[in-house]
């Protein structure tokens, strides 16, 4: 039977490989001259209205959280899914994918200290060697190394920098959030409350006078489903069962999910520093994950009997 880590481990991976293609889908969306608010407020209330159908349909009823959960998850949609959502497509839109991955990618080491002092997670030398390996390698896969490939502004690095905190937030909020309800439930809400502050922010009559073609429209719904909904609602689940630092570490493998992808399925294969960075990031989720094997119990020698 399959370990309660193991399982997490696998979601994580799985929530990565689901979210490396929000960038490159992201800027063809940018590419066609759709307002970043509209475009991350039309991915949550899809994503919302999606798992709010099926989870409906799966358990005979909508899901619901006690009154005094209200003002938490408010916070959680506010925080995590608003925020979060506007600031790395805006980050997009003034900045390169390099540069705007760079920066949010930085988020592990903010959950890390978050998970020590407010969920009371253990800080240990495999977690700081994972993350320095994790972070280096998103250094090499994103390309950041080189100062040809970013676009250092200050608007790109200050939306980069807040939706690195933003993430920070949502992975430490819905670690807590766990506590008292399901994975599904607790992502459910977080995009209710994500899609209910978006769409007051951008106006409704903003959302809905948007005049784009099929293309845009199967791009919006392509974010929504898979980097949104299935990214998300697993990387959630993942936190179920890890601690939110190593569940953070392991997702550092969206970057290079994204360039491997890339070369598989569009030909563009990277140079070798993206996959020397690929390799830095498996080694830091293989630190993360070995076990450290028990001291081997010795016991006493009998001692001779008395002749």
């Amino acid at each position: 039977m399959m370990s309660k880590a193991m399982k997490g481990v696998l979601a994580a991976v799985a929530s990565a490989l689901a979210l490396s293609c929000m960038g490159i889908l992201g800027k063809l969306l940018l590419q066609r001259g759709i307002h970043p608010l509209n475009v991350v407020t039309l991915r949550a209330i899809v994503a919302f209205v999606t798992l709010a159908v099926i989870l409906t349909a799966a358990r005979r009823r909508l899901p619901t959280i006690a009154l005094g959960q209200v003002p938490f998850f408010a916070m959680l949609g506010l925080i995590g899914i608003s925020l979060n959502y506007a600031t790395f497509f805006l980050a997009l839109d003034h900045s390169s994918v390099s540069t705007a991955i760079s920066l949010l990618y930085t988020y592990p080491a903010f959950v890390t200290v978050g998970a020590v002092l407010f969920l009371g997670e253990a800080m240990t030398v495999k977690k700081i060697t994972a993350l320095v390996l994790t972070i280096v390698g998103c250094v090499f896969v994103t390309g950041a190394y080189d100062p040809a490939s970013l676009e250092l502004n200050a608007l790109g690095v200050l939306f980069g920098l807040s939706a690195s905190l933003t993430k920070s937030a949502y992975t430490l909020l819905s670690k807590r959030a766990l506590r008292q309800n399901d994975p599904w439930t607790t992502v459910l809400f977080a995009f209710g409350f994500g899609a209910l502050f978006l769409t007051c922010w951008t106006w409704p009559a903003s959302i809905l006078d948007i005049d784009i073609g099929w293309e845009a429209w199967a791009l919006i719904l392509a974010i929504a489903w898979i980097p949104t909904l299935i990214g998300y609602s697993l990387f959630v689940l993942s936190l179920s069962y890890l601690e939110a630092s190593r569940a953070s570490m392991i997702a550092t493998l969206e970057p290079a999910a994204a360039i491997l992808l890339a070369g598989l399925f569009l030909g563009e294969l990277g140079a070798w520093p993206q996959f020397f960075g690929v390799g830095l990031i498996l080694a830091g989720i293989i630190v993360l994950n070995i076990r450290t094997a028990a001291a081997p119990v010795r016991l006493p020698a009998p001692k001779a009997r008395p002749r």
